[in-house]
């Protein structure tokens, strides 16, 4: 599971997601899998590279 080492890198990606499901790039299931420690560190991962190709 993702678990990012310190509250400053947690904080950072949950917004990363917070962001990304504001402006409809992805669905908010993952910002849900990622509070509940549910989030793989492949689908975080997988993550940033759909959401950064889908802003092009």
């Amino acid at each position: 599971m993702f678990k990012p080492s310190s509250t400053t890198l947690k904080a950072a990606y949950e917004q990363f997601l917070s962001n990304a499901i504001k402006d409809g790039t992805i669905a908010d299931k993952w910002l849900t899998d990622f509070k509940a420690d549910k989030l793989s560190l492949d689908d975080a991962l997988a993550l940033k590279v759909i959401v950064d190709q889908r802003k092009k």
